[in-house]
């Protein structure tokens, strides 16, 4: 059960840093979202990396870019 919650909680902070990617490319605060990036490039996982992927196309970040393509292109 731990687990379960544990997997709950990694994908809510996931999701959280997605939504404040975008208002943070929309209200320009730069080091804000330089930390979702890179909270966002630790937590690359098979069910959300085309989201992310778009995400990153979509605000402009090439390190979060990256991690997703090197992800894809993983056998």
């Amino acid at each position: 059960m731990e687990e379960l919650t544990s997997l709950k909680t990694k994908w809510a902070s996931t999701l959280m840093c997605q939504h404040l990617l975008a208002a943070t490319d929309r209200y320009g605060l730069e080091r804000l979202c330089m930390l979702c990036e890179s909270n966002l490039c630790e937590d690359v996982a098979i069910n959300i990396v085309a989201t992310t992927l778009a995400l990153a196309e979509q605000h402009h970040c090439l390190q979060l870019k990256s991690v997703c393509l090197k992800f894809v292109a993983l056998p």
